[in-house]
C-alpha cells in the first residue's frame, strides 16, 4: 500500500466513527449517574497531565525512581493559588507560565 491509500483509509475510518456518533446523538439518553461521572473527566485528565509534568524520571529506567521538578512544582502551586483567588482560567494560565518563566530564567 502506498502512503496516500493509508491516509485516505485513516481519514475514512475517523470520519465514519465520528459520523455514527454525531448522527445518533439525539436518539439515546445518557443516564444521570454516567452524566454526573463524566463531569469529572476533565479534572482527572488535567490532574494526570500536571502530575506527569511535575514528576520527572531521574534516569533512563523507571526502576531508578522519580524526582520532583521544582520549577514545575512551584509554578503549579502558584497557579493553584491564583485559580482559587481569581477563579479565572486565563489569569491562572498566565500566572503559572509567568512564574515558570521567572524561575527558569533566574535558576537556569
Amino acid at each position: 500500500m502506498n502512503e496516500w491509500t493509508l491516509i485516505f483509509l485513516m481519514a475514512l475510518i475517523t470520519f465514519s466513527i465520528r459520523y455514527v456518533l454525531i448522527a445518533s446523538a439525539g436518539r439515546w439518553h445518557i443516564p444521570s449517574t454516567i452524566e454526573r461521572g463524566l463531569k469529572y473527566v476533565p479534572i482527572a485528565v488535567l490532574s494526570a497531565i500536571v502530575v506527569q509534568t511535575i514528576m520527572v524520571s531521574s534516569g533512563t529506567s523507571p526502576v531508578q525512581g522519580w524526582a520532583i521538578n521544582p520549577h514545575f512544582l512551584v509554578s503549579a502551586i502558584v497557579a493553584f493559588v491564583v485559580s482559587r483567588v481569581t477563579n479565572s482560567l486565563m489569569i491562572t494560565v498566565m500566572a503559572g507560565l509567568f512564574c515558570y518563566g521567572v524561575i527558569h530564567y533566574m535558576l537556569g
